[in-house]
């Protein structure tokens, strides 16, 4: 190999809690172009928070991600009506 490609999602050191309750600290991750990621665990323990965290979509209490990805003109930001 030539060397690593580059991140197309970087996240350093982000942390998220609910009053005492910590979901997460200190995570790091690296995804390059081609890379998959799956998020699993039991219900509750706050993997959609996760994913919400690294979109910018959920405040963190720590930490930052950063994306290099363009969005598909596909995506759409209009909810549907019912």
């Amino acid at each position: 190999m030539s060397g690593a490609s580059a991140a197309m999602l970087e996240v350093r050191g982000l942390a998220k809690s609910f009053g005492a309750r910590r979901l997460f600290a200190n995570v790091d991750l690296r995804l390059s172009a081609g890379d998959y990621l799956a998020v699993v665990g039991d219900s509750g323990v706050g993997k959609s928070t996760f994913l919400n965290a690294i979109a910018g979509l959920e405040p963190v209490d720590g930490g930052a991600s950063s994306s290099t990805a363009r969005r598909s003109p596909r995506w759409t930001t209009t909810r549907s009506p019912c």
